[in-house]
């Protein structure tokens, strides 16, 4: 009988943590950049109290909720393989990819961004993402970046080419389509791997 009841306690205590995350999430993708943890408590349906039994304070709450989104949107932004042959097919995979990636990272992108200045551990997760990425743009065009002269620099213009951050300049600051937005990075990444 004690091993049921420890054991509903235990699944409550996960959907309840779950609830919180999910709404800090909620909140950050409405556009809420600093959600008080009375506005979370309210969405998530439970008290205020409550939160701090599941998170050590604000900061691990919004460190966790990070991890958790990025750990969802990890198959959104990996890359098929085998990787084409052509070097237009593949900018077009990875427009497609980042793309993808970028549009569901959305506000929440933007947000883990602006907490990872003050939170060294969303820090260190954003900066695990960008070397991820990093790597995915080095092995997707490496015949190219091996014929490079200047083979660091080419791979890093690459590198903020495809950045979330020049995605959202793109798509926000120039109001570019998804569509445009890839067209434009795609005419750049061909132009620096042909040269």
């Amino acid at each position: 009988m004690t091993g049921r009841s420890t054991d509903g306690r235990h699944r409550r205590r996960e959907v309840n943590r779950d609830k919180v995350i999910e709404s800090l999430l909620g909140l950050f993708a409405d556009g809420e950049i600093n959600p008080t943890m009375a506005m979370v408590a309210e969405r998530a349906g439970i008290s205020q109290r409550s939160i701090f039994r599941y998170f050590d304070d604000t900061e691990d709450l919004i460190r966790q909720a990070c991890q958790f989104r990025f750990t969802q949107m990890a198959p959104l932004a990996t890359l098929p393989t085998p990787f084409p042959d052509a070097l237009s097919d593949r900018i077009k995979v990875l427009g497609e990819v980042r793309s993808r990636t970028y549009e569901a990272a959305g506000p929440v992108g933007r947000i883990a961004r602006v907490h990872a200045m003050a939170n060294p551990v969303a820090r260190e997760i954003l900066t695990v993402a960008r070397t991820q990425l990093r790597a995915q743009v080095a092995a997707l065009f490496s015949p190219e970046l091996a014929r490079c002269a200047s083979q660091p620099q080419c791979l890093s213009a690459i590198d903020v080419l495809w950045s979330f951050e020049t995605w959202e300049l793109l798509r926000i600051d120039q109001e570019l389509s998804v569509d445009d937005a890839v067209a434009v990075l795609a005419l750049a990444t061909g132009r620096l791997l042909s040269a």
